[in-house]
């Protein structure tokens, strides 16, 4: 008998097999929410995740059962019926591959010790480590896979416009102390900073109350004032989720990802499943001018996130000053709220300007 030797193509990297699962991950959330993957290309990436040796002992059983999208919509119908039952039900089962074969020792090597996830959306994790000879926590911010879809071009951008996060340096400004490649997703390694998202604090306790909240906003434009005028950096992503907070302090994150929230690259990392934009707190301009780069961008999101922080809800048509003291918001207040949350051009100019007319409000006899 003869046998012929076959040049079998050597299984994917570490770094490949982590955009397959990506896009199998992409693929079968669209067609488990209305809309389709097709079948080829289920079954070759099925194949090279079945394949690779790495992940023999971890496949989700549903991949191995389902040999079509025709088995797994089957599955996913039966077993789930609403779209974010499903959408969560595939992150767990599949993220935890791609937290495997990307954790961050193959970085950084030994000194550091994994601890948890403790952030998760549409640009990637947030992975807390442990620097075990420092004795000191750091954030590892790990992009998906999605971010740099569009080639070098957007990674050589990344890298270009990120320079820019060292040159921030306040107190309230999370830290950045690295930035770098783990497989084919870029990182950041971040100061960590123990705080709780504004974001969980507001669902908890809904209103805060009006000494507070100015506490917080002019910690936050006071961050803001420093990127416009000292680094020519705006955010343009500011909302509950990107401000931390614990007692006596707080720390604004994500700068630097302002830039790529433009109508190209959000509609590719938005078929993840998660939203990018802040919603209720984008300035409307941006939604028309995706690429404008204007403090008073930040300026109206920071009004919209005060304004949630005194009534419990976003700016809607209640924006006006007069609505706003009917609500129970002090007459002072209102009146600097409103311009935040004016039109573009008659909106507050600057953060120096805000908090100057901040700092200008009498004493308050509130306790809170």
């Amino acid at each position: 008998m003869t046998i012929v030797a076959m040049n079998l193509p050597p299984p994917p990297a570490d770094d490949d097999l982590v955009d397959v699962l990506e896009r199998l991950k992409v693929g079968l959330v669209s067609h488990a929410t209305g809309g389709s993957m097709p079948d080829d290309e289920y079954k070759k990436l099925r194949s090279i995740v079945l394949s690779h040796s790495t992940l023999a002992d971890r496949v989700p059983r549903f991949l191995k059962s389902c040999r079509s999208t025709s088995d797994f919509w089957n599955f996913i119908k039966a077993e789930y019926g609403s779209y974010a039952e499903r959408r969560t039900f595939l992150a767990e089962q599949l993220n935890p591959l791609m937290d495997n074969l990307e954790s961050a020792e193959a970085v950084v090597g030994q000194a550091y010790e994994r601890m948890d996830i403790v952030g998760e959306g549409g640009f990637g994790q947030v992975i807390k480590y442990h620097h075990k000879l420092l004795d000191m926590d750091f954030a590892f911010k790990v992009f998906a896979p999605a971010f740099s879809v569009g080639g070098e071009g957007h990674l050589e951008r990344f890298f270009r416009e990120a320079r820019i996060l060292f040159k921030l340096n306040h107190q309230s400004i999370v830290k950045v102390y690295d930035i770098g490649m783990l497989g084919r997703r870029p990182f950041i390694r971040m100061e960590f900073f123990d705080g709780q998202p504004l974001l969980n604090i507001l669902k908890t306790h809904g209103r805060i109350p009006p000494n507070r909240a100015l506490w917080l906003i002019r910690g936050i434009a006071d961050a803001l004032r420093h990127a416009h005028e000292e680094v020519q950096v705006v955010h343009r992503d500011i909302k509950p989720s990107n401000i931390l907070v614990r007692k006596g302090d707080l720390r604004v994150i994500d700068f630097g990802l302002g830039v790529f929230i433009e109508r190209d690259l959000v509609s590719r990392i938005t078929k993840t499943g998660h939203g990018v934009v802040g919603g209720h707190y984008t300035a409307p301009e941006l939604s028309t001018d995706p690429k404008l780069l204007d403090p008073r961008s930040d300026i109206y999101s920071l009004g919209a996130v005060w304004y949630e922080m005194l009534l419990g809800r976003p700016p809607g048509a209640m924006g006006s000053a007069e609505k706003m003291i009917a609500s129970g918001v002090p007459v002072a207040h209102a009146a600097i709220l409103a311009d935040c949350l004016a039109d573009f051009d008659h909106r507050t100019s600057t953060m120096s300007v805000l908090l100057g007319r901040i700092d200008g409000l009498p004493p308050s006899t509130d306790s809170n």
